[in-house]
């Protein structure tokens, strides 16, 4: 009973969870996304080469890693955003647009948190997302 009770909360909190923003910059794709990673800080990063991208993968899954997505850290980075653990279902992230700014790159950020009178699956999530976008010198600036 009680499992069953579970996974019906689960069912519930993946359908009313907020749905992703209409479209993505130019040139901005995504790599991985979800509500489950093992990044149990809030993190903001730009992954300019191989060996810290393999790290922050490996991060991203909570049982068998995907394989890894090909990336040309010549011509391409990476753009990581984390909301580290939250008590329960119903937080969301999402980079919605990285364009340069000046001398910063700024990265914009939707964060999500359910109102406080929610009902919500009893669960521990961890929301992230990730993406590929052109490599660039500017310095990122999260907003």
């Amino acid at each position: 009973m009680k499992t069953s009770f579970f996974f019906y909360l689960m069912a519930i909190s993946a359908f009313l969870a907020p749905q992703p923003l209409a479209g993505e910059s130019s040139g901005m794709r995504t790599l991985a996304k979800g509500a489950y990673c093992n990044i149990s800080k809030p993190r903001q990063e730009v992954i300019k080469d191989l060996s810290t991208f393999k790290s922050i993968w490996k991060q991203l899954s909570t049982q068998t890693p995907d394989p890894i997505p090909e990336i040309d850290f010549s011509r391409e980075m990476v753009v990581l955003v984390a909301m580290g653990q939250k008590p329960t279902g119903g937080y969301f992230v999402e980079i919605t647009k990285i364009q340069p700014a000046g001398k910063r790159l700024r990265i914009e950020v939707f964060r999500k948190s359910p109102p406080p009178d929610a009902i919500l699956a009893q669960v521990v999530t961890s929301p992230f997302h990730l993406v590929a976008v052109p490599k660039s010198s500017l310095s990122p600036e999260f907003q």
